[in-house]
């Protein structure tokens, strides 16, 4: 719920994705544009040639500055892609027009990369693979193959040598078990810390990395839901990836970075699915507009919300769009389990514990210790009802906003 700030690698990463994997296929050759000719019933607006050449080449002025289209559709800001749809639907009205094709949205989404970066085909894997066969010239899998592959990781992930040895040993010597061991080490190059440094993953980009890159651990729409990825042998399991700009009216700009939002997959598809936002996520944090407060029936707490009156509207849309109040009101175990804390540690209690134990830092960290979460707003979108619970305990008194 707080605003959305992906850091520069990520920009720069997905930048350089989208010119040497999206860009460059830009053209009438592309294999998602020869299949769709093949097909009798489908037609192709006359301009479709040159609204790609645009894409791919030109420069637009947009507020007194020339910015390559291909930049904009890379890594726009959402005023810079509807700025650059006015372009497109004044420019180029076949385009406009087809988009009332379910046919022709699904070709702009195949071209402008989408459905490769969800497909997520074994990144790491591959790279390995093919990475070792050309410094080899191996026809084949084998051994030598195997141990240069494992090697190939080991110089990557220094750290986690030992645990790299224990599941690609030397025995293996077979590809499906390899590749098998090989995802078991996914909590490795699928993590935070490694994603970012990693050589071997520096020219790859699919969904689970770019959820991993975002830094979000909960959907930033309902705040109750985890989203960090796993990817194994055996099952995979990630976020989904929202658009702001719903791909279905906004197909050119389905591999926008700043139009895709990392959420989970009640919220997009049972929820948002096509609708537009009231507010932009990257422009502005939901949270500040309300409170969550408790209210006491019986022996219960009702979960409710205190709206800032400056934006009210927004506010009330994105609660009943992601029923926030149906779904909250299902935890109220929560505010129930805050309310009975403050009954017990009274502030004379919190600073004698304080006392007793300053190994645990400053006051803060007691609070946060006996409330099970972090009072840092900042961290909102890392703990999942981290919003609700940092509201009700400012209410009592465990500590000031």
């Amino acid at each position: 719920m707080r605003m959305i700030e992906y850091q520069n690698d990520m920009i720069e990463r997905h930048k350089d994705y989208f010119d040497k994997n999206i860009r460059k296929k830009l053209n009438m050759n592309n294999e998602y544009i020869q299949k769709y000719i093949k097909e009798k019933d489908t037609t192709l607006p006359s301009e479709f040639e040159k609204f790609l050449y645009f894409c791919k080449n030109e420069t637009i002025n947009i507020n007194s500055v020339d910015k390559k289209v291909w930049e904009i559709l890379a890594i726009g800001k959402k005023e810079e892609l509807l700025l650059l749809n006015d372009k497109i639907h004044s420019d180029y009205n076949g385009i406009k027009i087809s988009l009332n094709n379910n046919k022709f949205i699904n070709l702009l989404n195949n071209i402008f990369g989408y459905t490769n970066f969800i497909s997520c085909q074994n990144g790491i894997y591959g790279f390995l693979k093919r990475t070792a066969m050309i410094n080899k010239l191996k026809k084949r899998y084998c051994s030598a193959l195997q141990r240069e592959m494992t090697e190939l990781l080991i110089n990557d992930f220094q750290l986690h040598k030992h645990e790299i040895c224990m599941k690609l040993n030397h025995s293996i010597i077979n590809e499906t078990k390899y590749k098998e061991a090989l995802m078991k080490l996914n909590y490795i190059y699928y993590s935070n810390e490694t994603v970012r440094d990693s050589k071997i993953l520096s020219p790859h980009w699919d969904a689970y990395i770019f959820v991993m890159m975002s830094g979000i651990r909960v959907c930033p729409y309902c705040n109750r839901q985890y989203i960090t990825p796993a990817y194994s042998s055996n099952g995979k399991v990630r976020g989904d990836i929202d658009h702001i700009l719903p791909k279905s009216k906004y197909p050119y700009f389905s591999m926008s970075l700043y139009n895709m939002v990392p959420i989970c997959k009640g919220c997009n598809q049972s929820l948002k699915r096509e609708k537009e936002l009231s507010y932009n996520p990257f422009a502005e944090s939901i949270d500040d507009y309300f409170k969550f407060t408790a209210i006491s029936e019986g022996d219960t707490y009702r979960i409710d919300f205190n709206k800032s009156s400056t934006h009210k509207d927004k506010i009330t849309d994105h609660i009943n769009t992601f029923k926030l109040d149906q779904l909250y009101n299902y935890h109220q175990n929560i505010a129930y389990e805050l309310y009975s804390k403050r009954k017990i540690y009274k502030d004379s209690y919190i600073n004698e514990l304080h006392r007793q134990y300053p190994f645990l830092g400053d006051r803060m960290r007691v609070v946060e210790l006996i409330m099970g979460f972090m009072h840092d707003e900042n961290r909102i979108n890392d703990e999942a009802f981290a919003k609700m619970k940092r509201d009700i305990a400012i209410e009592l008194g465990f500590f000031e906003e």
